[in-house]
């Protein structure tokens, strides 16, 4: 019996070989790709994702590892700092899944106070608030601006840049704006012994929305 070598055949059949053969295409995920790709997969809602991929694109556009000032400042897609990670998560902020599960998590947990930084818009920057729809705007303000809040509150207030501009008119009523001296703005929800509750947005400067008790003399006024 005669053998035919392995050079034999490809030599005599080669082309026929290479004409049958079933081509495979090999595709690399880019990191903005897979960026994408983590945020969904760890987003708990349409919304979170949404706000995330707005943070991680202000925070981290070009996929850094660190911030440019450093890793102390910031580390990866979300920019999260080693203390921060440390606390609130598991793994490392170098691992892009951890970083990305991490961020996505704190969003979860209305920790986007934490990115408010990056929030606006500034000369050769997007902030994160103006690429969301508007409906994701409206939410996000609605917990990160006090004022944003009691105005969509039913409190007819005037247009100002921040609390300490308005000015007490009124009396204290259920449903009147509730003033302080730490540029802050709630409603009246209720009178108390020694004092009232207080609904607000932003509330203690960690966009999210609570009711508290105050006592009087925390108050410096009220407005309708």
């Amino acid at each position: 019996m005669s053998v035919i070598s392995n050079d034999s055949l490809l030599s005599q059949y080669g082309a026929l070989i290479a004409s049958n053969s079933p081509v495979i295409e090999l595709t690399t995920e880019s990191t903005q790709d897979e960026v994408q790709r983590l945020v969904g997969a760890y987003g708990a809602s349409e919304r979170d994702i949404e706000i995330g991929l707005a943070i991680q694109q202000a925070e981290n556009p070009n996929n850094e590892r660190c911030n440019l000032n450093g890793c102390k400042y910031g580390i990866g897609a979300f920019q999260i700092v080693q203390s921060t990670f440390d606390e609130q998560c598991f793994g490392s902020p170098y691992i892009l899944e951890d970083n990305i599960k991490c961020g996505m998590q704190m969003i979860e947990n209305d920790e986007i106070w934490r990115w408010r930084q990056s929030m606006y818009d500034m000369p050769n920057h997007q902030g994160w608030l103006s690429r969301l729809s508007t409906t994701t705007r409206t939410y996000v303000e609605n917990l990160c601006q006090c004022v944003t809040y009691a105005r969509n509150q039913g409190l007819d207030l005037p247009r100002v840049k921040k609390a300490d501009d308005l000015v007490s008119n009124t009396y204290p009523f259920i449903g009147a704006g509730v003033l302080f001296d730490s540029n802050h703005i709630g409603v009246l929800r209720a009178f108390i012994e020694g004092g009232i509750r207080v609904e607000s947005g932003n509330c203690d400067n960690r966009c999210r929305v609570c009711v508290k008790d105050y006592k009087w003399e925390d108050v410096r006024g009220f407005i309708k």
